[in-house]
């Protein structure tokens, strides 16, 4: 018995399989129907059956490839974002290593701040006035006569302006550090 799929050439007259280079751009032919006798109307239905089942596994084959498609895409995403997050903590380190090895003029001022304002206090409060107490009794023994006058505070003329200006410094200056150290999560003193 002859097989109905196969013309004189010996060419399948049903649907074929496509190479896989060619299976995205492949479309099923459309298979032509007529009224034919009730026996090629059975050989159609079986050619329709298969095209269908050919078409349905085209279908999911494509499902399984974008699914794979997916898959990767979700992959190199994940790689951006650990490189992503990489650079940042490379650039969050150099922030730091660089902050560390700042220069000692712009890491000490705050409390080279301080330490002139305690030294202008201690010299314009304690200081000078002990001196003007007892630079007469020190001069007397070499023939110098100097009268004893009371101290006159330096930083309080002008209404102590320079204790003003001094606070908000270092005031300013202490606020921001603990906040910069907050920032950071370094302990503060």
């Amino acid at each position: 018995m002859a097989n109905p799929n196969l013309d004189d050439d010996d060419e399948p007259t049903g649907p074929m399989r496509v190479p896989e280079d060619e299976r995205d751009d492949y479309v099923p032919p459309v298979i032509k129907t007529s009224v034919p006798s009730i026996a090629s109307s059975n050989d159609t239905v079986e050619l329709r059956k298969l095209a269908l089942e050919e078409m349905r596994f085209h279908l999911e084959e494509r499902k399984e490839l974008h699914k794979m498609e997916i898959e990767i895409r979700k992959v190199e995403q994940e790689e951006r974002d650990k490189e992503r997050e990489e650079s940042r903590k490379d650039k969050d380190q150099q922030a730091k290593e660089d902050k560390g090895i700042e220069h000692w003029a712009k890491s000490f001022w705050r409390p080279a701040m301080g330490w002139l304002y305690m030294i202008i206090c201690f010299m314009d409060f304690v200081g000078f006035p002990i001196l003007t107490i007892f630079l007469p009794i020190i001069f007397k023994p070499f023939g110098l006569t100097m009268p004893y006058t009371a101290w006159q505070s330096l930083t309080l003329a002008n209404g102590g302006l320079i204790h003003i200006a001094f606070g908000a410094i270092l005031g300013v200056a202490a606020f921001s550090r603990g906040q910069d150290k907050a920032v950071t999560g370094q302990k503060t003193v």
